[in-house]
C-alpha cells in the first residue's frame, strides 16, 4: 500500500505528515458542462476505511456509507451515482476519477477541505401509545435552545412506512431552530399491524395521539404545533386538525390533494392515460369505470364480476400498471378491503374549517395530484370562506415526488448569446420542495 502516515521525533517534539485519505472532503460529479456538488468523508474503523458520501442537492437522503477498497493510490467505492473509483493525490489531498457505472461515465473531482460546522441536533426516541399499539418516533431538536420551541410532525404518504424515512427533512428543519418529529406510521416494521387492514380512521387518530404526546414535551411551545403532510399525509393532517383537542397551528401539504379521494382517483386515470397510452379516451373510460365500481355498494358478487371483465381489458390495453395490489380484489367478499374503500374521504369541510396558515406545494408535472384541478380546488374552498392566511406554490417540472430525474436540457440557439446553449441536468430534490416550507414559516412567524 502506497498509502503512508509518517511520524517522525526531533526531541520533544513530534512531527506529522499526513497523506492518507481520511478526511472530509468538497467537489462534484462532473458531466460536460454541468455538476452536482459532492461530499465526502474518509474514516477507518477497526483499520478498515469507510466513505459517507451526500450530495448537497438531494436533500431527503442521508450520507451513503460504503467501504473503501484501496489499491496503492486508487480508492473505489459506492455513491449514489454508482460505483467510484477515483486516483488520490497524496501530496495535495486531492481526488480525480469517474463514476464508471454512469453511460456515459461521469468525472469526479474532491479536494480535503476544513469540515464546516454542522449543526448541533438533538436527537430523542419516544414512544406514543395509541390505545392498541405503540408507535415509536423520533423528535429531532435543536440543540442549547433556551425556550420552547415551535414544532412540526411530519405525516407519511400512501403505504406504512418507518420513523427513519422523513428522518433527514426533520434535521433540516431542525436546523433552522424548530423541532420536528418523525414517527412509524401504523403498519410499519414492528408496529404489529397489518398496513393492508389500515384505515383512514385509524392513521387519524394516530396523528391526534401523536399531536398531544409531543405537545406535553417540555422542549415543545404548544402553540406553534404544525403539520407536514405529504401525498396521502396531505388528507390526513386536515382530518386530524379538526379532531384533535390541541390546536394545530400550521399546516403544509405536500402534493397532497384538495379533491376526495375519489376525484383523485378519477383525475389519476386522465392524467396517467394521456401520460403513458397516448390520452385513448375509451382507455380513460375503462380506467374511471373501474375506479366507481370500487365505491359500489349493494351487490357485491356482481360488483366483482364487472371488475374482472374491465381487469381483462386492462390486461389488454396496458392500464393495469395504475392499480396497486389493495386495488385489486381476489374476491367478491375482498371487496371491503379495498384501499379506497377503506379510506374514503373527502377533505373539503376539514380544509374549510382549518384557521391557520396553509401551505401547498403541488408539482407542474404530477399526474398522481394534478396541479390544475387541486389548486383550483383549494382556492375555491378557502375563497368560500374568506380565508387569505394561505399561499400554493406550484413547482415548474416537478412530478409527485418531487424530485427531477437525470436529463439534456437543450436551449437551441439563444440569439443574445449567438450560440447552441445545453447542458446535463443531473438527478435532484427539486430545489423549492423544501425551500418553500421554510420561506412559509419564517413569513409566519414559526421559524426565526
Amino acid at each position: 500500500m502506497l498509502l503512508l502516515f509518517c511520524v517522525a521525533k526531533t526531541g520533544a517534539q513530534n512531527i506529522q505528515i499526513r497523506n492518507t485519505p481520511e478526511g472530509y472532503y468538497e467537489g462534484a460529479v462532473i458531466r460536460g458542462n454541468s455538476v452536482a456538488l459532492l461530499t465526502a468523508e474518509f474514516f477507518k474503523e477497526k483499520d478498515t476505511l469507510f466513505v459517507e458520501s451526500n450530495i448537497k442537492e438531494w436533500t431527503y437522503y442521508p450520507p451513503l456509507r460504503s467501504k473503501v477498497e484501496v489499491e496503492g493510490i486508487v480508492l473505489t467505492f459506492q455513491t449514489y451515482y454508482g460505483e467510484t473509483r477515483v486516483v488520490f493525490d497524496t501530496i495535495y489531498t486531492e481526488m480525480v476519477g469517474t463514476v464508471r457505472t454512469a453511460s456515459p461515465a461521469y468525472q469526479v473531482h474532491l479536494k480535503k477541505v476544513r469540515r464546516p460546522p454542522a449543526p448541533s441536533l438533538q436527537i430523542q426516541d419516544l414512544t406514543v401509545d395509541v390505545g392498541d399499539i405503540k408507535l415509536k418516533a423520533k423528535l429531532v431538536l435543536p440543540d442549547g435552545y433556551d425556550r420552547p420551541v415551535p414544532r412540526v410532525i411530519f405525516v407519511r404518504g400512501r403505504g406504512c412506512g418507518g420513523r427513519n424515512f422523513q428522518l433527514e427533512k426533520a434535521k433540516v428543519l431542525a436546523s433552522y431552530g424548530m423541532a420536528a418529529l418523525t414517527f412509524d406510521k401504523r403498519g410499519a416494521e414492528g408496529t404489529g399491524f397489518d398496513c393492508d387492514q389500515t384505515t383512514i380512521d385509524m392513521h387519524t387518530n394516530d396523528l391526534v395521539k401523536v399531536i398531544e404526546k409531543v405537545a406535553d414535551h417540555e422542549a415543545v411551545d404548544a402553540d406553534k404545533i404544525g403539520l407536514i403532510g405529504g401525498s396521502y399525509g396531505g388528507w390526513v393532517a386536515p382530518r386530524a386538525a379538526a379532531r384533535c383537542d390541541q390546536e394545530v397551528a400550521f399546516i403544509v401539504s405536500i402534493v397532497g390533494p384538495a379533491t376526495s379521494v375519489q376525484q383523485q382517483q378519477l383525475d389519476n386515470a386522465v392524467y396517467y392515460t394521456k401520460d403513458r397510452l397516448g390520452g385513448d379516451t375509451a382507455i380513460i373510460r375503462q380506467i374511471q369505470e373501474y375506479t366507481l365500481l370500487e365505491y359500489e355498494e349493494g351487490n357485491d358478487e356482481q360488483t366483482f364480476q364487472k371488475m374482472q371483465i374491465l381487469l381483462e381489458e386492462a390486461d389488454k390495453n396496458g392500464w393495469k400498471s395504475i392499480l396497486a395490489k389493495s386495488d385489486i380484489p381476489e374476491s367478491a367478499a375482498d371487496l371491503k378491503n379495498l384501499w379506497v374503500r377503506r379510506n374514503r374521504y373527502d377533505p373539503a369541510a376539514d380544509l374549510k374549517a382549518f384557521q391557520g396558515p396553509f401551505l401547498s406545494s403541488l408539482g407542474e408535472k404530477d399526474r398522481v395530484v394534478p396541479w390544475k384541478e387541486n389548486a383550483e380546488k383549494f382556492e375555491a374552498l378557502f375563497s368560500a370562506v374568506g380565508k387569505s392566511n394561505y399561499r400554493v406554490v406550484v413547482i415548474p417540472g416537478a412530478p409527485h415526488w418531487m424530485e427531477h430525474s437525470d436529463m439534456v436540457r437543450d436551449f437551441g440557439r439563444v440569439r443574445a448569446l449567438r450560440s447552441t446553449n445545453f447542458y446535463f441536468k443531473f438527478d435532484r430534490v427539486v430545489p423549492g420542495a423544501m425551500d418553500e416550507i421554510v420561506v412559509f414559516l419564517r413569513d409566519y412567524d414559526f421559524l426565526p
